[in-house]
């Protein structure tokens, strides 16, 4: 019998393309399956961010000790609201917008606040261990008596901010000397009373 000489070309052809077009079609669907989880988790995250900023509108009209630990705050306009007390921690309150908020004995240890508006918010005694306050407006906060062990102040402004009797340097059992990080920020207008002294800022060394 006499074969074409074409006819195993033409067949390899065949089967080749036939495996590049399934391939084609399994990596099309790989894609799509990752881009709709993508957008479910986009929107599920959008999701938590509203119920969480429902919450967070909640406890400062109510008064009631729910907790906000690790809310999805971020941009989240609370100017005005009462959260005096509220567990914020590791909270994300970027670019968050808290003018005149009253966030007294807050638990904001470990939250970020970069970038976040906290002209005269009351922070008086609030828990601001390891927080995230790069960039931040404190102008005319009030934060006397704050915890701020290792936060983050870094480019904050903080023009005729109350730091009076705020722990801002101490000593560690385990890490020693620790201290909030100060650097490219103006404490010339900054308000501390005659026990505590500006920081020496020590962690830089």
């Amino acid at each position: 019998m006499n074969v074409p000489p074409d006819l195993f070309r033409d067949i390899a052809l065949i089967l080749v393309g036939g495996l590049v077009s399934s391939l084609t079609g399994l990596l099309t669907g790989i894609v799509l399956y990752w881009l709709e989880g993508q957008r479910e988790h986009s929107r599920e995250r959008r999701a938590l961010r509203r119920e969480d900023y429902r919450t967070a509108l909640r406890y400062a009209q109510s008064g009631r000790q729910e907790s906000l630990a690790g809310a999805e705050l971020k941009e989240a306009d609370l100017a005005y609201a009462d959260l005096a007390g509220c567990d914020l921690r590791h909270a994300d309150l970027r670019r968050a917008h808290l003018y005149k908020a009253n966030l007294s004995k807050a638990i904001l240890a470990y939250a970020n606040l970069e970038g976040a508006t906290l002209v005269e918010a009351n922070l008086r005694e609030a828990d601001l261990f390891g927080a995230n306050l790069k960039a931040a407006n404190l102008t005319d906060a009030d934060l006397s008596g704050a915890g701020m062990l290792l936060a983050q102040l870094g480019g904050a402004k903080l023009l005729r901010t109350n730091l009076e009797g705020a722990v801002l340097e101490g000593y560690d059992a385990v890490k020693g000397y620790i201290s909030a990080d100060l650097s490219d920020v103006d404490l010339s207008t900054a308000k501390f009373s005659s026990q505590s002294q500006e920081p020496s800022n020590n962690s830089e060394e």
